[in-house]
């Protein structure tokens, strides 16, 4: 399917632009060799993610994905890389589902799960670090 009618499509279905540029760009989408961490997830509706972090002090200097999905899953999961990489463990670990979905300009209703499954496999893959790093006790997910 060429780009332009994959454009259509996805905003006919109720993606915003910056969605439907996310899901076609996927910037972040890729291996990354020399991950700190590295987790994945299968969510509820199928979909999986997994999430490659390298951590630098208490930074997240490089961020990495993968999805088996829908265009939702890969959109959620370029904004949270987008947003994270960069950010210091602290405040990467309080970004939410909302904050996901904001930066996206909103999914379309049956696809918000989609940003709770980017949410979760990287919390677990924050969490996941901070336990080999004996920093944190037993997170709650």
């Amino acid at each position: 399917m060429a780009e332009s009618d994959q454009k259509k499509l996805l905003k006919e279905s109720g993606y915003s632009q910056t969605a439907i540029r996310y899901f076609l760009g996927r910037e972040h989408v890729g291996q990354l060799a020399d991950a700190t961490t590295t987790v994945s997830y299968k969510g509820p509706c199928g979909d999986s993610m997994e999430f490659m972090l390298k951590i630098d002090g208490d930074r997240i200097a490089e961020i990495r994905f993968q999805a088996i999905g829908c265009a939702a899953s890969f959109a959620s999961g370029e904004a949270l890389s987008r947003m994270v990489e960069g950010m210091n463990l602290e405040d990467a670990e309080h970004v939410t589902e909302q904050d996901v979905l904001n930066h996206l300009g909103g999914l379309p209703d049956e696809k918000v799960h989609c940003a709770k499954l980017a949410i979760r496999t990287f919390r677990r893959s924050l969490y996941d670090y901070l336990l080999k790093s004996e920093t944190a006790t037993r997170p709650t997910l």
